[in-house]
């Protein structure tokens, strides 16, 4: 597994070049006062600290100086060095706050952690695709589902993280520069992804795209030949089949004779009839589940979690936003709320008052739907600050548009309530964000300003 701090030796002076660790030579560049960049190409460090399935660096604090760790596009791998005043070395450091040894013992202890966390994952960044895929031969359509997880290209590595946990599917870039997990085959969908989603169910709108889903790997995978095949054993039947479908969809047998319905012919026509029935039978069923797959949700729609909640309380979901305590949402758990707050959580850093320079630090997480989950993360972080509809900041005007649902908080008790909630918690790149959010907290104006820009700018990437 390898060590998770590797200590790199070299005079500790900006003026240095570069440095050679286990027989590969990393470049060194200056950046910012008490720090370097060092950078290589993935394919070519044969350390094994950097092949392991999460290679991520993080924020690490020294007395004297601290490092901000950043990865950028450009290369394949970017990690920033610490210089220690007064020291002759320069430590490397994983961006995960637990050491990799530890997490990789935690996580196989504990995998329904894991699990919660990639449910909550998927609520931001996952797909459960349906697709349909037209033959040119005129043959009966191929369909496909899809379990996907995507990432912007800074954020790749925590998708061969997800991977190597699940020990199945694969990764790739596409055109546009973001990466993408997938698993297509339905037995390792069967076998790995349904259990745990129906462990652990989603909470979002999305659990109307795993119905879907669903649905539609059973259709995929039913023995349908036991269920149409018996109403097609005669050769009158399967003739009129037949004769209904002289092109038989490209699979039709070259000199297949139809006519008389007698002996081998009769035993060929019902077999053929079996396959095109069935071929109908599937197109109609997964047509049917597409139609409802690309409508979407109704805008009400809400997980069947919630609404046996509001079931259970015997009032309308709108009357129970204000009445929800911690004990009605225990199914909000904090791996899936980390998962979640990875894929759609914000920590920023906002100035209230130009004139007077006051900066403050804030979280929050705008949605398009369930503002029973803000609801929930309000209880949660202990917030007086209520969910907002429409805010100003977001535009949703016109006629059927959908309500937008922010929550936000500068609360100085709720972000210190946040700082232990998330504490050494975060996989990818949320970690980066929230360890620059966490340490600039009670600094001075000019570390403030600082850490607002870094953090600007990192949404971005």
């Amino acid at each position: 597994m390898g060590k998770i701090r590797q200590n790199i030796f070299c005079p500790a002076g900006l003026g240095e070049k570069s440095v050679t660790t286990r027989g590969t030579k990393f470049e060194i560049r200056p950046n910012g006062h008490h720090s370097f960049v060092l950078l290589d190409s993935v394919s070519r460090i044969q350390n094994p600290v950097m092949v392991n399935p999460n290679p991520f660096w993080r924020y690490a604090p020294h007395a004297g100086g601290s490092a901000l760790v950043s990865r950028y596009p450009q290369v394949n791998s970017v990690s920033i060095l610490s210089r220690i005043p007064g020291g002759q070395k320069t430590i490397l450091q994983r961006l995960n706050v637990r050491m990799i040894s530890t997490m990789t013992r935690l996580t196989k202890q504990n995998r329904e952690e894991f699990n919660q966390w990639l449910v909550g994952l998927t609520e931001g960044d996952g797909s459960f695709i349906i697709d349909r895929q037209r033959q040119n031969n005129g043959a009966s359509p191929k369909w496909n589902i899809t379990f996907q997880l995507s990432q912007k290209d800074t954020n790749a590595q925590l998708l061969y993280y997800i991977k190597n946990m699940l020990k199945y599917g694969q990764v790739s870039k596409s055109k546009d520069g973001n990466w993408s997990f997938r698993i297509r085959d339905k037995e390792i969908i069967n076998k790995v992804i349904f259990p745990i989603f129906d462990k652990y169910p989603l909470l979002t709108v999305k659990y109307s795209d795993y119905i879907l889903f669903k649905k539609a790997y059973y259709v995929l995978t039913s023995n349908l030949n036991n269920a149409l095949c018996p109403q097609l054993r005669s050769a009158e039947s399967a003739q009129l089949l037949l004769s209904n479908s002289p092109t038989l969809h490209g699979d039709n047998p070259n000199g297949l004779a139809c006519g008389d319905g007698k002996g081998l012919n009769k035993q060929a026509n019902c077999d053929l009839a079996c396959r095109i029935e069935i071929n109908r039978e599937l197109a109609r069923q997964m047509e049917e589940i597409l139609k409802f797959y690309r409508k979407g949700p109704d805008i009400n729609y809400i997980s069947p979690i919630w609404a046996n909640l509001y079931r259970l309380k015997n009032a309308e979901a709108e009357a129970n936003f204000n009445n929800l305590s911690r004990s009605d949402i225990t199914f909000v758990t904090k791996f899936w709320l980390i998962g979640f707050w990875e894929a759609e959580g914000s920590f920023y850093i906002t100035n209230k008052d130009a004139d007077a320079k006051r900066y403050t630090h804030g979280l929050g997480l705008t949605l398009k739907y369930d503002r029973q989950i803000l609801e929930a993360i309000r209880l949660i972080m202990n917030a007086d600050a209520k969910v907002k509809v429409n805010p100003r900041h977001i535009k949703c005007s016109g006629a059927g548009k959908a309500d937008f649902y922010a929550w936000d908080s500068t609360s100085k008790s709720v972000c210190k309530y946040a700082m232990t909630y998330f504490e050494g918690k975060f996989i990818g790149r949320a970690s980066l964000r929230f360890a620059i959010w966490c340490r600039s907290m009670d600094k001075d104006l000019k570390t403030l300003v600082k850490a607002q820009k870094m953090l600007r700018h990192l949404r971005l990437k």
